[in-house]
């Protein structure tokens, strides 16, 4: 085994998970937490299995060699998969192997596949751990099924009863529980879109129970980091098909023809026209007002240093990628030839390149567009902002003004304290 100097909280995760048989590390991206987990998984068994995205699978196989576990690793496509499942379970019954599940917050929701294979090959395995730095990506009960997990041996209260313990729900009265059918139980949410939580000291105590919870500034002092918004003006075409779609919108609302589905539809297609692109039954574009406000700045920050340029959409990578290349910028879509090789600049998704990838050679982030998950934002900005890192780093979100944009923001920064609070546990 090739020993690594360890953090104050690792060695505190060592002395706790000793004697136990589950074990939650609810730590930041950057943190060492899968070195952490395959030490324990060494204190307490034979071998371990992990469960995690495809895009880390390298780094768990890396990770164990250095620390000397014999590991298998899967990711959670397998896991989903009938034929991989069966190895799987297989290569749990009857063995001392302690399961790792990584990310754990892909467990979040009870009733998916995902969820459900989790939950079936827990009580097969004698030890098991669960590591994620977003143990609440959206909600207070994103919890309960990663406690499930760890301990399905305990006997919890249901899902709708955990729920209602931390997080409250609208009244009867309230015209949503009319308006949208299926979802009875809809959380009460501020002007802001941020949730209404209670009993978050208790929450807080009661992950404790199950595991360590660990910030990044708890363990690494890092130069400063600001943010900072950039507010776009749309040209008038852009904003009257906007307008036309968002009356579309509350009109839906008005009627009873809402639903859950529909609604995310809408605000998928609000949020896309943010950066002027339409949809299939449109047929149509308009000029991107942040990636014209982007291309006005980018020789700013190219000349202080490297930038990540984060989009969701294909369509505007290709455009940034086109015009960006056009004006001479060295721009690559390869995080290993960015790494490696004389670029300015990254294009990236954070679905695709926000996890696994150590990108600290980057100064500067700029989002021109960004989804509704606090983990795709979370795992985007700890790709520079990170352990080695060494220069202060400067992220600038681009918003189309007088649209869904700022709103996408807001509840992602409200996700985001929701978060910090239950982590910010001061066990260290």
């Amino acid at each position: 085994m090739e020993e690594k100097t360890l953090f104050n909280w690792q060695r505190k995760a060592l002395s706790e998970s000793a004697g136990r048989n589950s074990y939650g590390l609810f730590s930041d991206p950057g943190t060492g937490k899968t070195y952490c987990a395959l030490r324990i998984a060494q204190n307490w068994t034979d071998n371990a299995l992990v469960v995690c995205p495809l895009s880390v699978k390298e780094q768990w196989v890396k990770e164990a060699n250095i620390v000397g576990i014999p590991t298998e690793v899967y990711h959670y496509e397998q896991l989903r998969n009938k034929r991989y499942f069966d190895v799987i379970v297989n290569k749990l019954r009857g063995n001392r192997t302690t399961l790792i599940l990584d990310e754990s917050h892909r467990i979040k929701s009870p009733s998916t596949a995902t969820t459900k294979a989790a939950l079936k090959i827990a009580p097969l395995a004698p030890a098991r751990l669960a590591l994620t730095g977003t143990p609440t990506a959206n909600s207070p009960a994103d919890l309960y099924t990663q406690l499930k997990f760890l301990q399905p041996e305990r006997k919890l209260e249901t899902y709708r009863d955990f729920q209602s313990e931390y997080v409250e729900e609208l009244p009867a009265s309230h015209p949503l529980r009319k308006k949208i059918p299926g979802r009875p139980f809809l959380a009460m949410k501020r002007k802001d879109g941020s949730l209404v939580t209670k009993n978050i000291d208790k929450l807080k105590q009661r992950v404790l129970e199950y595991g360590i919870t660990v910030k990044l500034d708890e363990v690494v002092e890092l130069p400063e980091r600001t943010f900072l918004t950039r507010m776009c003006s749309a040209d008038t075409e852009l904003m009257k098909s906007y307008k036309e779609l968002q009356k579309n919108y509350v009109a839906k609302f008005k009627s009873k023809e809402l639903t859950a589905q529909n609604a995310a539809v809408l605000a998928g297609r609000l949020t896309r026209l943010t950066s002027g692109y339409g949809h299939a039954e449109w047929d149509v574009s308009f000029p991107n007002p942040k990636l014209k406000e982007l291309i006005d700045d980018i020789g700013t920050f190219v000349a202080a240093g490297k930038c990540i340029v984060w989009s969701v959409w294909v369509s505007e990578r290709n455009d940034a990628m086109d015009a960006l290349s056009e004006r001479g910028f060295r721009v690559t879509l390869d995080p290993d030839e960015f790494i490696k090789g004389d670029y300015q600049i990254l294009l990236g998704s954070p679905k695709m390149y926000g996890t696994g990838l150590n990108l600290q050679l980057a100064k500067y982030q700029l989002w021109l567009s960004r989804s509704w998950s606090l983990l795709e934002r979370e795992q985007a900005l700890a790709r520079n902002y990170r352990a080695g890192q060494t220069q202060k780093t400067v992220v600038v979100d681009y918003l189309t003004e007088g649209t869904i944009d700022a709103r996408v923001l807001n509840a992602l920064e409200n996700k985001t304290d929701l978060l910090n609070e239950i982590m910010t546990t001061g066990a260290l």
